[in-house]
């Protein structure tokens, strides 16, 4: 079914079938393809592919900081995390990053 819809050009509806049957792979590069930055960004992160997800989650438009700062987290950069949790106002996962900065 995908790849019908992948012959068709109609690359975000395969994406969306993929991620459907977990072909989370496939249905992210698609999702780029598609320049749909947040569904590409969920689908690498759901795979743990942390920084193609933090690619992903910079292009969106305006960027999304609170995806952004998770993504950090993930790849252990606790200090670049705690920069926009601060900046978001969120106080318990900056206090979550500095105790993991000591």
């Amino acid at each position: 079914m995908a790849d019908f819809f992948e012959f068709r050009g109609e690359l975000e509806l395969a994406a969306h079938y993929l991620e459907a049957i977990d072909q989370l792979e496939k249905a992210g590069k698609f999702f780029e393809e598609s320049k749909r930055y947040m569904r590409a960004g969920e689908c690498y992160f759901n795979l743990k592919n942390f920084p193609k997800a933090l690619e992903m989650y910079k292009k969106i438009d305006p960027p999304d900081l609170q995806k952004i700062a998770q993504t950090h987290e993930r790849l252990k950069d606790y200090q670049s995390a705690l920069d926009l949790w601060e900046k978001l106002g969120d106080k318990k996962a900056a206090q979550r990053c500095r105790k993991k900065l000591k």
